[in-house]
């Protein structure tokens, strides 16, 4: 698996993609430039671009599972972008869509 872009360098590559300056004022300036590239249908090319500088599981090596429950498992990862430790909480899709009320108020909770 190839290493992916440092973050650093994903961040300049968005901000060139959405028009940005290299360091926006305000922190949504960048996520209204992302819906304005996303819902206005821009070329396959860019939606491209985009997808690939996206923070994924290819940023993230597995030490192994710290626990596993009825809602999901609990690993301990590696971020290739800042090489730091951290924990990640997944959750299947299928759980969440079956369980939606109980989701619904739990986050509403915290």
């Amino acid at each position: 698996m190839s290493r992916p872009l440092p973050w650093r360098e994903r961040k300049k590559k968005l901000w060139n993609l959405l028009n940005l300056s290299t360091s926006p004022n305000v922190a949504d300036e960048e996520g209204r430039g992302i819906d304005r590239l996303v819902l206005s249908k821009q070329e396959h090319a860019q939606s491209t671009e985009l997808d690939n500088l996206r923070f994924t599981n290819r940023d993230l090596s597995n030490f192994g599972a710290l626990a596993h429950g009825p809602f999901g498992t609990v690993d301990m990862v590696r971020c290739r972008l800042d090489n730091r430790l951290y924990v990640r909480k997944s959750v299947e899709k299928r759980v969440v869509a079956r369980n939606a009320s109980v989701w619904s108020i739990l986050s509403t909770q915290h």
